[in-house]
């Protein structure tokens, strides 16, 4: 075989080569870009997560959820349960504005509006039967995965329902007090106008009996009374008969 038939294929097959070796070590660089890449971005991740500040935000959720009485034990597991699927699938970036945002959640949860209407739910889950009671916590605020504007936007529509049904109530009373005020009053008046019948009628009854009045004969047994009868016969002679 001649000399340049036994080169001409290696030769050939050079550039291949050369390009899988470069594809190789692209990969690999890309691969360790990215293993770099995903280390750092977990370091950060775990910087935040070990800050006083994730920590004390952490606490302070804990201790909300622990003392509220208007989720159950099934909702909170199940909020406890998102929370954690959430920050697993977050980047350090993302993870930073999440805890800025629970700060700032945590604020509108702990506020005084937030637990003056916890209290009122709680009063009235309490006195609800039991159907009602689970339409109501199918209404309550996701509080996973709400942000701290959508929950401070859920808490004052609440507040505006709320102070609504206050006034409806308000005003469901006043006029029951009305119709009760006007029902004492048409009975006291009946009750009147049926007392100055009974005067009426009897002192017509009276006056009627003194118009009509005929007083009794006198008749004194004591005195005789003398009569005179006409007689004809043996006793003529006598004018009367003495009774």
């Amino acid at each position: 075989m001649p000399y340049t038939t036994t080169f001409r294929r290696p030769l050939k097959m050079l550039p291949w080569c050369v390009l899988l070796a470069t594809s190789l070590f692209l990969t690999h660089g890309i691969a360790q870009g990215q293993d770099r890449s995903n280390s750092s971005e977990a370091a950060k991740k775990r910087q935040i997560m070990e800050s006083p500040e994730w920590k004390q935000a952490k606490y302070a959720f804990d201790e909300w959820i622990s003392v509220q009485k208007i989720y159950d034990a099934k909702r909170v597991a199940e909020i406890k349960k998102q929370l954690r699927a959430n920050i697993e699938a977050m980047t350090a970036e993302e993870f930073g504005e999440f805890l800025l945002d629970m700060q700032n959640k945590l604020k509108i949860l702990t506020s005084k509006e937030a637990r003056e209407a916890r209290a009122w739910l709680a009063r009235n889950m309490a006195l609800a039967a039991a159907p009602y009671r689970a339409k109501m916590r199918k209404k309550l605020p996701d509080v996973a995965s709400m942000t701290a504007a959508q929950l401070d936007q859920a808490l004052r529509t609440f507040e505006a329902q709320r102070a609504a049904s206050a006034k409806e109530s308000v005003d469901a009373a006043s006029a029951r007090k009305q119709q009760i005020q006007a029902t004492q009053q048409y009975l006291q008046e009946s009750q009147r106008a049926r007392e100055r019948a009974l005067d009426r009628n009897t002192y017509n009854a009276r006056n009627y009996s003194r118009s009509n009045y005929v007083p009794p004969v006198q008749i004194n047994l004591n005195v005789p009374v003398q009569r005179s009868y006409p007689y004809s016969g043996p006793f003529s002679n006598y004018s009367g008969y003495r009774w």
